[in-house]
């Protein structure tokens, strides 16, 4: 019987805990320019799939206010691989920095070429502090002098993670669920390329802002840009091809800066026009006309200034949905001029115009109900 053969495991030299990466990020003016780095530490969240201007990416967020960048192509794959609350290695990390398009600067890692991912159990390696490191991999003229200590940031995520079952999509533009008939999931602030859940499947939520509807006695979960989405398990279905959703109207909601009020009340307004337009691209269409034409709500999307990146990389999380701005009530009165909007108007495609005129009566009566 032949015997088995010994698999060599990877061994890493000269790794980092986050703690440590830190101090070595405060330090990269000591660095020649491309030294790598190999860290360890446990994974806090990742974000949602990013797409700039044709460059796809997306952050990872570990301890200690350390961030990675991840936009080779190579390594995208890291995105479904990586696991959320387990400790991974990262090699040949860039220290770096990143600021085009925000606020402010932030200093991070981005992966390289030959950067590689491992699960903590399946390789050896040994931690070394960053005094050592730096040390041993910055610029000679600098391996004498006193390196600076400034401790790491301490950030607890005060969001909230759950596991459910879709039970109803309340509207696919909009990205609204119903989980386990309990919980209702707001994903409109989510990259358009975050999963598409359908009835049936099960998700996995990390890091979404919460709160209870006292209205419809429902949780509430928001995601923002640390919010990370796992479809668990997927119900065998067939592409159902007239739950398409508007593109148009999902690029616009994410890029607003909406609180959750204003996402809420918008959403109940998109919920009503659903119930009188069942076809959901006359639903999304007149919605938009809303935009245009209800100053209250076309306001709010004036200045689409939201900047993601910021938002996931800014330590002591703050993103818009955390502002206390609503919708003014007044709002809902405009829902009546729109319901009653002629059937000649131009945003109405002729396709999808009533073949009678009982219909127009029908939205008188639900227009005066919308004003109550």
């Amino acid at each position: 019987m032949a015997g088995r053969v010994a698999v060599e495991r990877t061994h890493i030299c000269d790794v980092v805990g986050c703690k440590d990466a830190w101090q070595i990020l405060r330090n990269r003016s000591c660095l020649s320019r491309g030294t790598a780095v190999n860290l360890c530490g446990v994974l806090q969240t990742r974000s949602e799939m990013i797409d700039i201007k044709g460059t796809k990416l997306f952050l990872i967020k570990l301890e200690c206010g350390i961030n990675i960048i991840v936009k080779k192509s190579t390594c995208l794959r890291w995105h479904d691989e990586i696991q959320i609350g387990h400790e991974h290695v990262y090699t040949k990390l860039i220290p770096t920095s990143l600021q085009k398009g925000g606020n402010h600067q932030h200093e991070l890692y981005a992966v390289d070429e030959g950067s590689k991912m491992y699960i903590r159990h399946d390789v050896d390696f040994a931690i070394i502090s960053a005094e050592e490191w730096l040390q041993k991999h910055s610029k000679p003229s600098f391996r004498n002098t006193e390196f600076k200590n400034i401790p790491a940031p301490i950030e607890n995520l005060d969001l909230f993670s759950y596991k459910g079952t879709v039970t109803q999509v309340l509207d696919v533009s909009f990205r609204i669920y119903e989980l386990d008939n309990a919980v209702r999931l707001f994903m409109s602030q989510c990259p358009p390329a975050a999963p598409r859940p359908r009835v049936g499947d099960e998700l996995l939520i990390h890091n979404a802002h919460h709160q209870l509807n006292t209205k419809h006695a429902k949780l509430l979960l928001h995601c923002c840009a640390l919010s990370s989405i796992q479809i668990s398990s997927k119900r065998e279905r067939l592409e159902d091809s007239t739950d398409v959703p508007s593109i148009t109207l999902q690029k616009t909601l994410y890029a607003s800066l909406l609180s959750q009020s204003q996402v809420e009340n918008l959403c109940e307004i998109k919920l009503m026009l659903n119930q009188q337009f069942p076809q959901p691209r006359l639903s999304d269409r007149m919605f938009l006309h809303l935009m245009k034409t209800e100053p209250s709500i076309g306001s709010m999307f004036i200045s689409n200034s939201r900047n993601v990146l910021d938002e996931f990389l800014t330590c002591l999380h703050h993103c818009p949905l955390t502002r206390r701005e609503t919708l003014p009530e007044f709002g809902f009165v405009c829902i009546k001029d729109l319901l009653q909007v002629p059937w000649d108007s131009d945003f109405i495609p002729s396709s999808m115009k009533p073949p009678t005129s009982d219909w127009h009566h029908g939205v008188k009566r639900f227009g005066s109900q919308a004003c109550v």
